[in-house]
């Protein structure tokens, strides 16, 4: 009898311990576990998006904003060696320039300052293209449409969100009062005083009123 109480005693402290007494999770704590790693992770990866897309969009706009001043720097050069210059519309202004950078090919090339109106809103943008060909001849003012020319090689957004940009004429005149030869500009010149234009400008302002034109000068002929 005392043989099989001890077999008894050995048998039951063999036995596993109850779970109860266990320190493992239930089955609830393990799906909060479950779920708060989820909002960890979904929050981890959005910061992550979230810090990549402000990333590239300061490295694009760091990009348009070098562009832009590279394009600057270019105009001064092209203006100052215009060969010839056409004007299609009141929206843009073509000229042709001899002006090569360093490295570049001396292919004969055409600038066309364009000022484009914005798909949404009354916004414009003015534009920079370059065109690998030549305009031999001198355009018509405000006359008929541009001749067919090939696709631009470049094209790159100058200034964006402009309430105004149309082209103006400086047409050198005497003034009445003092007799002085001065420069008037325009948005249409009579027909007369096409011998006596001087200068181009994009007139240009943004949405605070601010005035900054581009003077292109028209060149020899």
């Amino acid at each position: 009898m005392n043989l099989l109480r001890s077999t008894h005693t050995v048998a039951r402290a063999c036995q596993p311990h109850p779970l109860r007494g266990q320190t493992g999770l239930t089955l609830m704590e393990l799906l909060i576990a479950v779920a708060l790693s989820s909002l960890v992770v979904t929050l981890v990866s959005s910061v992550t998006s979230f810090v990549g897309k402000r990333y590239q969009q300061a490295a694009a706009h760091q990009q348009q904003a070098d562009d832009r001043a590279r394009i600057l720097r270019r105009l001064q050069h092209e203006f100052s060696e215009i060969v010839a210059w056409h004007v299609t519309r009141s929206d843009r202004l073509v000229y042709s320039s001899s002006y090569t950078a360093p490295g570049e090919k001396r292919d004969p090339y055409t600038t066309t300052l364009l000022c484009r109106k914005q798909a949404a809103g009354s916004e414009y943008d003015l534009v920079y293209q370059r065109t690998q060909h030549n305009v031999s001849a001198q355009g018509t003012a405000l006359k008929g449409e541009p001749p067919t020319t090939p696709k631009a090689a470049q094209e790159i957004s100058v200034v964006t969100g402009l309430q105004r940009c149309a082209v103006e004429f400086g047409v050198l005149g005497v003034t009445p009062a003092s007799e002085a030869r001065m420069v008037h500009w325009v948005s249409t010149p009579e027909p007369g005083d096409m011998s006596s234009v001087v200068q181009f400008r994009m007139a240009l302002s943004d949405a605070g009123g601010t005035h900054f034109p581009i003077i292109v000068p028209k060149g020899k002929e």
